[in-house]
């Protein structure tokens, strides 16, 4: 994944969690009328801005896991033409001893 799709993604993300804490209440009242610090005050707001916050770190985490892999499929590659650099000179060689014990 490119990172400008989780660029896009972290302001869309930054905006819904916005909209949802400035449209929430930050306090409750009790049953005698009392004001009191709640959090949001709303169980949707909560578990839109869980959601949000847990689909950017997936996304992260799945971006780095991609990156990951792709860093050791290029050590991988590197390795076998390593090898197959390593085979072809050991036949040289052999060829080579092979000529002067003739």
């Amino acid at each position: 994944m490119n990172n400008q799709f989780f660029r896009s993604a972290r302001i869309v993300l930054s905006v819904v969690a916005l909209m949802a804490g400035a449209g929430s209440e930050l306090y409750a009242i009790d049953g005698k009328g009392r004001y009191f610090a709640y959090g949001v005050g709303n169980a949707g707001a909560g578990a839109g801005i869980g959601a949000a916050v847990g689909l950017l770190g997936g996304a992260l985490i799945g971006d780095q896991l991609q990156a990951r892999q792709n860093q050791d499929a290029e050590v991988q590659r590197q390795m076998a033409a390593q090898q197959a650099e390593i085979e072809r000179q050991q036949r040289e060689l052999n060829q080579l001893k092979a000529q002067q014990a003739r």
